[in-house]
């Protein structure tokens, strides 16, 4: 299991690092290429029919097509930060940097050539996604990730190999017809629709998933989760553990309160109920949200109180069903004490057809975790260090 430990300063500077390396690239690259494709032609003409005339050329198209290309190459290495955790002692962290380095410098040459060859244009833009395909490839390998980036990433290898095929072809037909450079084009463009459509994911907002702007956690943001839930079984054990664990790979901070009884159910230390109680009534004050598990016809008597105390200190509550029994209609289930269901700021019910995937229950918690957090980080970022629950929930009014 990984460890609990909150985003070090060395792990934010590093994020900063790469937002600001991909930013620095991309406007590199686009004022570069504009002045490369059309500056001459705006310098030439002598009004609006003349400029048109002349940008009606494969040159155009060609930049049409590498804008297009650019653009979803951005927004994925984006999004891939969003998603994935920014671990210091991790060397994929490393990979991936300077991976991304490589990329964006390669399409900066790419983009250097539409002016001058469509031959090596297209040349050069085989090359820079091979470099993404070796990039991905080593990802996929190496790098523990969620099925989102699993399937995501699988699909950049797919359409790498499908890019460099269609360049390739499309440099060999350019050799014999000029005129193929449409074609070419086109089915550039072509493919990057089929990007956008298999990995709509990724890119786009789902029904009930918070937009990529809404689930963007500055690196100072709060990550701390406390997770509620019975305990007492051997199934509801490894349950908590393994969402907690995912938890953990997707970035956040959890405390569970199983791990901290182990020492002393395990007998390697003396039971201290109260010391129990008050490090778990700490951890949820400290907390950016509590994920409470209310299954059963009556939930948990104990995760009820956390709900209860957390809704008090004013930290939000995330509700998990995964039990079908009064699931449908309310989201909150039928079945659900009015009090108790008050309590939640938002629910995350779980599908029958996933009750037995994990990654797929982790993803969604995950989803609603970061829209409820960035929905309250103003209050809790501004909340005093050791404010009491009363404090808290002034604050909140």
């Amino acid at each position: 299991m990984i460890a609990d430990q909150p985003i070090s300063e060395k792990s934010r500077t590093r994020q900063q690092l790469q937002l600001t390396v991909l930013g620095f690239l991309v406007g590199l690259i686009i004022k570069s290429v504009l002045d490369s494709v059309f500056a001459t032609d705006v310098a030439a003409s002598d009004g609006i029919h003349s400029l048109c005339t002349r940008l009606m050329n494969f040159s155009t198209l060609e930049f049409v097509v590498f804008f297009f290309a650019l653009l979803r190459f951005m927004f994925g290495a984006w999004r891939f930060h969003e998603e994935t955790r920014d671990d210091p002692s991790n060397p994929m962290a490393l990979w991936n940097m300077t991976m991304m380095v490589i990329v964006f410098l390669t399409f900066y040459a790419a983009g250097m050539t539409i002016k001058s060859s469509p031959l090596m244009f297209y040349k050069m833009f085989a090359l820079a996604h091979g470099v993404d395909f070796i990039w991905f490839s080593v990802f996929t390998l190496f790098a523990p990730t969620t099925s989102l980036l699993g399937k995501a990433a699988k699909n950049f290898l797919y359409l790498d190999a499908l890019t460099i095929g269609w360049s390739l072809l499309s440099v060999v037909f350019l050799s014999g017809f000029p005129s193929f450079g449409w074609g070419a084009g086109l089915g550039m463009l072509a493919i990057g629709t089929l990007d956008l459509r298999m990995n709509q994911e990724l890119y786009f907002v789902r029904h009930g998933q918070a937009s990529p702007a809404v689930a963007y956690l500055p690196p100072t943001t709060k990550r701390q989760v406390y997770f509620a839930g019975p305990l007492f079984t051997h199934a509801e054990w490894q349950w908590n553990a393994a969402l907690a664990d995912g938890l953990r790979k997707a970035g956040f901070s959890v405390t569970v309160p199983q791990e901290g009884a182990a020492p002393m159910l395990s007998g390697t230390k003396t039971f201290d109920a109260a010391a129990l109680f008050s490090a778990n009534v700490k951890a949820i004050e400290q907390a950016s949200c509590v994920v409470a598990v209310l299954d059963g016809a009556d939930s948990d008597s104990g995760t009820c109180w956390e709900c209860g105390y957390a809704k008090k200190a004013g930290v939000p509550v995330i509700g998990l069903r995964t039990d079908f029994r009064g699931a449908s209609g309310d989201p909150a289930g039928e079945t659900m004490n009015l009090m108790l269901a008050q309590s939640c700021a938002k629910f995350v019910n779980v599908p029958r057809g996933n009750r037995d995937n994990h990654e797929a229950v982790v993803e969604e918690i995950v989803r609603v975790l970061r829209s409820v957090i960035h929905e309250s980080r103003g209050i809790r970022d501004d909340r005093a260090e050791g404010a009491s629950p009363r404090e808290c929930h002034r604050a909140r009014q």
